[in-house]
């Protein structure tokens, strides 16, 4: 039996993050972990967006946050499955802004070097 063959195009993916986003450290393993396990060529686009775009100080008091009393429980869900991951996932006091980090990758993607800035920054 001849072996399946692979797709000539590439599988486009445009993958949304924030470097702040718990949720999108977990996305991203999961996904490289996905692409990894198949044969299919894949071109992979990070598209950075700020999930929390506030003021100079680039930090906001957790409390001021709408919904804040359920991100307790909501950090309480993800601290396993980042372990999963390899990846600590806990509550910070705060919450601070991407601001600097996505100016950072906006400059590395400008440069060539996306990828390498994004493997740094999530390590």
């Amino acid at each position: 039996m001849k072996p399946a063959s692979t797709p000539s195009t590439p599988v486009r993916i445009f993958a949304y993050f924030d470097f702040m986003c718990p949720w999108s450290y977990l996305g991203r393993a999961r996904l490289l972990h996905a692409i990894h396990s198949t044969r299919i060529p894949v071109h992979l686009t990070w598209v950075p967006f700020e999930l929390y775009a506030h003021d100079e100080n680039h930090r906001v008091e957790r409390t001021s946050i709408i919904g804040h009393q359920h991100l307790k429980d909501v950090y309480a869900h993800l601290h396993p499955l980042g372990m999963r991951e390899h990846i600590l996932i806990f509550p910070p006091k705060y919450e601070g802004s991407s601001k600097r980090t996505l100016m950072g990758f906006l400059y590395a993607q400008k440069m060539g070097k996306e990828k390498h800035y994004m493997d740094v920054v999530y390590e």
